[in-house]
């Protein structure tokens, strides 16, 4: 998913695109010796990191609303 903003609220939404499907290998509480691997400019507890591999590009990508937390969408697939 790509958007502009960050949705930081409960309920903040705006259009966005979907780019690639991946499968979740794992996912653990987020360390401080991550911060660069996830391209973040500081550290704070609470936060989740996901542990991802096959990623497969959907080309052309699909327009989505962009949402926050973990959620469905709808798309044809082969």
């Amino acid at each position: 998913m790509e958007n502009k903003n960050y949705l930081s609220k409960a309920g903040d939404e705006e259009a966005g695109i979907a780019v690639a499907i991946v499968d979740i290998e794992s996912v653990h509480p987020w360390g401080k010796d991550e911060i660069e691997a996830a391209s973040a400019t500081y550290w704070a507890a609470g936060y989740w990191a996901w542990e991802i591999s096959n990623v497969r590009p959907i080309d052309p990508p699909i327009a989505v609303q962009a949402k926050r937390k973990i959620y469905f969408i709808e798309m044809d697939h082969a």
